[in-house]
């Protein structure tokens, strides 16, 4: 017969702080259900149940069941799993005497850290919070470490160190930095006569061994109804997303089937996410539930949000959205699309979510691999194949896939609020000629507002030995992110979002496709770099200094081109630059116009009246008073003029020129203005002891870029 709590009358509230356990002795004796009234705890290794317990401080490394504390009448239950020793479950059973149904428990404590380890490339450090009704649950081992446990996620222990490189140690668990008040109130429905356990369960999990105990423990039983899981938190929003969400997403090899969004789920969904953003939360919790899903409200940390989540039991691996009703940066909304494959994108989107207070979150629920079905959408892959040729998407890409739940929802989420920004998070294997990062918004042009510029800037300032190359300016040539649906929507493409392997062409701004390089997504201590830059980068309450209208060429007299720019607005802009390349990629200035700073913008020519000949580039690099630089478009030319040709172009040693046999010199002008006269002489120069760069070379009046390897 096991011990447990009678419920008596509801509300009925038991409470226990855990003081009358041992304060020192290594081999202290524990007795499932009397040590502590009603609670029990069993390891997987041993063979029925704990007889002992630990008292300790954190500076033991031992595994077992503990007391910590620091002193005699400050105790906290808790448990450590060094290494591979098993997981360990403990909690307390309770059963309703009450004569009625309780419909709500309300579950409060206080988790502490008494030990950490190296966290940085390990991610956090949890015990779960479960629990489960019957009529008599099994509290042996087979009974409490399996068998059917429902999460509560919002109720998760979590280590509050991700990104620390220190070895293990002790912690002072009292300390206010290594504890978390946690509340949780949630719908139940358990039957006079029936049984509940709340379960704490420490997964071992190898070279994480972090010591976590529960202290002021408080639970009370109510018949009165709960609409939702609602809860209150220390911890803020990216460690509970981190520890109770972004753990738990299936890998494409975890058995895990994907469920296809059918067209009536289509219609379903629609209806869901339209509550769901526009605040209908009853009504999105009703529609939920028939997917098994759960919708949440959590004040985490100060902030108030609402989660929708998969609950215990579904089969709609679907993804989890988020909304941060109090957002500082309520323009932003925070993607992880491959938040497996592209690796540990899911954990650096909840820090980018968290620390700039973004308005909306939302990720993938399985990985992109996990299906073996195509989608007919445009382009190709090999991430999942391995394989050197491409294959199609498959349809749990959720990037690629127009019928995703994911895709629905963000659909939803901008008809809700046009305003945001959305910043997707993906990752790729750099090659030895890549930069560290690509950035795309969808297509190779530039938009009116450009946010992507002022990322590469604030990345130049913070991390200048990385490499940020902008699809739209630098001339990337590969995931430029053109396929990506929900990036067509956004950029308001005229074709079949999915079908048409048209590349868009006109770029709305509000789609921000950042693909970062492994090592930077590997440690967590970089999240919060990143989180950063974008919060610098991008400020919802401040306007950007000025928005481009139209950037264009026409040819004057003399073969001279005017170029003619005009903006809509501006404001502290100093001056506009004239630059010109002939690879898309390198660019030299060639001219400087003042601005007006007018706030309703203003019409600009410059004319180049010594053009490159052939094709080549232009573009304005607008420089604000405070250095800010902000650029247009990048306007391709083709002039066809008779011209002298350079070749070898890249030159190392000798560059021949044809065409100009009369001129008896030429001119070398660097990037950064340091000028070099050659002699021509039979139609070569030699270029011997020119430093490795870009130049302009000037043949008479004619001017071409020259690169010297």
């Amino acid at each position: 017969m096991s011990a447990q709590i009678s419920i008596g009358s509801l509300p009925d509230t038991h409470s226990e702080n855990f003081n009358s356990l041992a304060a020192t002795g290594t081999s202290n004796t524990w007795t499932n259900g009397s040590t502590l009234s009603g609670w029990y705890a069993r390891n997987a290794v041993n063979a029925s149940n704990y007889t002992t317990y630990r008292a300790g401080d954190g500076s033991s490394p031992t595994t077992g069941m503990y007391s910590f504390g620091t002193a005699a009448g400050d105790r906290a239950l808790g448990s450590l799993n060094q290494n591979a020793s098993g997981d360990i479950a403990y909690g307390i059973l309770f059963e309703n005497n009450s004569g009625v149904t309780a419909q709500s428990v309300t579950i409060a404590f206080t988790a502490e850290q008494w030990r950490r380890v190296e966290t940085n490339t390990k991610g956090f450090q949890r015990v779960t919070l479960s629990y489960q009704i019957g009529n008599s649950i099994d509290v042996t081992n087979t009974g409490l470490l399996s068998g059917s446990w429902t999460d509560i996620v919002e109720g998760f222990l979590i280590g509050g160190d991700s990104t620390t490189l220190a070895a293990s140690e002790e912690l002072n668990g009292n300390d206010a930095a290594n504890r978390w008040a946690i509340s949780v109130t949630l719908p139940i429905s358990l039957p006079a006569g029936d049984q509940f356990f709340l379960r704490f369960y420490d997964d071992n999990v190898g070279d994480i061994d972090v010591a976590m105990a529960v202290d002021d423990f408080s639970i009370t039983f109510s018949a009165a109804t709960a609409t939702r899981i609602t809860a209150t938190s220390d911890y803020g929003i990216s460690t509970i997303l981190d520890a109770g969400i972004i753990d738990d997403i299936p890998n494409d090899d975890d058995g895990i089937a994907y469920t296809e969004v059918t067209e009536a789920d289509m219609t379903t969904l629609t209806n869901l996410f339209t509550d769901f953003y526009a605040g209908n939360y009853t009504d999105a919790a009703t529609t939920a539930a028939g997917y098994t899903y759960e919708l949440t409200q959590i004040t985490a940390n100060g902030s108030t949000y609402y989660l929708l989540r998969q609950g215990q039991g579904s089969t709609h691996y679907w993804g989890t959205y988020v909304r941060n009703t109090t957002a500082s940066q309520d323009c932003l909304a925070i993607q992880a699309p491959h938040p497996k494959e592209d690796f540990r994108t899911g954990k650096q989107a909840v820090a980018v979510f968290d620390l700039p207070q973004a308005s909306e979150f939302m990720v993938a629920g399985i990985s992109r691999c996990t299906s073996g079905d195509g989608v007919q959408c445009s382009g190709s892959t090999t991430v999942c194949n391995g394989g050197p040729s491409g294959e199609n998407f498959r349809t749990s890409d959720v990037a690629h896939n127009d019928s995703s739940a994911f895709h629905i929802a963000s659909e939803c989420l901008r008809s809700a609020n046009t305003s945001l920004y959305f910043i997707q998070l993906h990752g790729f294997t750099q090659e030895m000629t890549d930069p560290e990062f690509i950035f795309s918004n969808g297509t190779e042009n530039t938009p009116t507002t450009d946010y992507l510029v002022s990322l590469d800037t604030v990345f130049a300032n913070t991390l200048p030995s990385l490499t940020v190359d902008l699809v739209h300016i630098d001339g990337a040539t590969k995931l430029k992110g053109t396929t990506n649906t929900f990036g067509r929507v956004l950029n308001s493409y005229p074709n079949d979002i999915c079908l048409s392997g048209t590349a868009p062409t006109t770029p709305s701004g509000r789609f921000l496709h950042l693909e970062q390089y492994k090592e930077f997504r590997e440690y967590a201590e970089n999240y919060d770099d990143l989180a950063t830059i974008i919060n610098t980068a991008i400020d919802c309450s401040m306007a950007l200094p000025l928005r481009w209208l139209s950037f264009s060429s026409q040819s004057g007299p003399k073969e001279a081109i005017a170029l003619t720019w005009t903006t809509s607005y501006e404001h502290e802009v100093s001056h506009f630059v004239v630059e010109t390349s002939l690879d898309r990629q390198h660019f030299t200035p060639i001219g400087q116009v003042p601005s007006t700073n007018h706030p309703l913008g203003s019409t600009y020519q410059f004319e180049v009246a010594t053009p490159i000949f052939g094709l080549h580039y232009y573009r304005l690099k607008a420089v604000d008073f405070d250095g800010s630089i902000w650029y247009s478009q990048v306007l391709p030319t083709n002039t066809t003029e008779a011209q002298p040709r350079l070749y070898p172009n890249p030159a190392k040693d000798r560059v021949r020129i044809e065409g100009h046999h009369e001129m008896e010199e030429v001119m070398l002008t660097s990037l950064q203005g340091a000028t070099w006269t050659l002699p021509l002489e039979q139609g070569e120069v030699d270029l011997t002891g020119i430093p490795a760069g870009m130049y302009v070379i000037s043949v008479g009046v004619e001017r071409q870029l020259l690169r010297v390897e």
